[in-house]
């Protein structure tokens, strides 16, 4: 086996269960809480009155329950996945790049979730229309800037795609040659 599918197989195995770890062991109520908090008060700044509010292991803003999909976890953790194990990268500038990060979508979560319940009750679009495909579209916005941010602070991410996929594409090409 080529050196380069064992390395990128291997980083590919880390990020995953990387990423795995983070979204599935621990409990993030503690998080779902501070982003129903922090969303409440971002919506009161706004004009619209809302409140946080808890009842055992849920946490509410007005009448919306803030799982953990709410947060941003996920995509937090799967950029810890792709940064972490990331080769030849210093853990400064990976702590430094996930701390962007984490910033970045928490600051993006409040604003969805803040959009989200001022479009409802605004009365412009219904909440099947807003939750799902409207955070859908936002969270993909969201990633394509994280994506752009995280290739600044980190160059070495592209470098090292780049790296993986030129065995993998010249194999695809030997292979789908049918010219003897």
């Amino acid at each position: 086996m080529n050196l380069k599918l064992l390395q990128a197989a291997g980083y590919v195995a880390a990020a995953f269960s990387i990423s795995w770890a983070i979204y599935f062991v621990p409990e993030y109520f503690w998080l779902e809480k501070i982003t129903a908090d922090s969303s409440a008060g971002l919506l009161n700044l706004m004009g619209i009155v809302a409140y946080s509010w808890g009842s055992g292991s849920k946490a509410f803003v007005n009448e919306f329950e803030i799982s953990q999909d709410c947060t941003g976890i996920q995509v937090m953790a799967v950029f810890a996945g792709i940064l972490t194990p990331l080769p030849r990268v210093g853990w400064k500038k990976k702590t430094l790049a996930l701390a962007v990060v984490a910033v970045s979508v928490f600051g993006a979560n409040l604003i969805r979730i803040a959009l989200q319940i001022w479009l409802l009750y605004a009365g412009i679009f219904p909440w099947s229309w807003i939750h799902y495909p409207g955070g859908l579209i936002l969270g993909v916005i969201s990633v394509t800037f994280l994506v752009i941010a995280a290739d600044r602070l980190i160059p070495e991410i592209g470098d090292f795609a780049e790296s993986i996929m030129e065995p993998l594409l010249a194999r695809a090409k030997v292979a789908g040659n049918t010219n003897y």
